[in-house]
């Protein structure tokens, strides 16, 4: 027979009187210099009942030097308020929440070029850097959440749309994408884990007629580094295609 269990004493997994309040503002203007030269500018500010995420501004740049020839600059910092579950969760050995979290920011710096080939076609390139902070983290040996690891993450990327005939469009784009994390608690710094250095994906697809079409999808995935401490070998890279019709 079935063993009767008493949960009577079964503690909460989360702080039932957890609350937290938000207040955002946020404003944003356009200037336009010239007709070929403009900014858009402007700040969020965000406050809660326990941390301050502050003024984030966030600026970009487009200039067009000719109908074909576009060039963007642009430059945000933006967070992430701690969640539900790094805060209050509460009773797990696993996880153990933290209301002293403060919000993860991000700086972020990206340049971009738009070569138009057509009004529905073009390529693009652009090169990003972003300088992460505070980043919430914790590990089975101190399952408590805490602010201990910075990451900056750098790379680039390549984009085309067009088509080959009026018949069809063909879709591609790679990224590679780098950076190290520095855990601050161990004073260690490591090359960026769980992520894959080169990603790829397109499409095409070709219209039989004004009803019917045929398409491929397909997705490249490279192989990613384990944790710092993770002993096991390290994830293959992969790939899918998926068709439709």
């Amino acid at each position: 027979s079935a063993t009767l269990v008493d949960y009577t004493d079964t503690y909460p997994f989360f702080d039932k009187d957890a609350k937290r309040n938000t207040i955002v503002l946020s404003l944003q203007d356009e200037f336009q210099y010239s007709n070929s030269f403009s900014f858009i500018y402007g700040f969020n500010y965000e406050e809660n009942t326990y941390k301050t995420a502050g003024i984030e501004p966030r600026v970009s740049m487009v200039y067009q030097y000719s109908t074909d020839n576009i060039f963007k600059a642009i430059y945000s910092r933006s967070h992430r308020d701690a969640s539900w579950q790094e805060m209050y969760t509460m009773n797990n050995r696993a996880r153990v929440g933290n209301t002293e979290l403060d919000p993860e920011k991000v700086d972020a710096f990206e340049v971009a070029y738009i070569k138009k080939l057509s009004s529905d076609s073009y390529l693009q390139t652009n090169v990003f850097y972003l300088m992460n902070k505070d980043q919430i983290y914790n590990t089975a040996a101190d399952p408590t959440y805490r602010n201990v690891v910075d990451t900056d993450i750098y790379g680039f990327e390549f984009e085309y749309k067009g088509n080959l005939t009026s018949s069809d469009q063909l879709y591609f784009n790679y990224a590679y994408v780098t950076g190290t994390s520095y855990i601050k608690d161990e004073d260690k710094s490591e090359s960026l884990p769980n992520v894959a250095n080169h990603l790829a994906k397109g499409y095409y697809i070709y219209n039989i007629s004004s009803s019917l079409s045929l398409s491929g999808l397909a997705k490249y995935v490279g192989s990613k580094e384990r944790v710092s401490g993770d002993t096991r070998d390290t994830l293959d890279a992969y790939s899918t295609l998926d068709t439709s019709l």
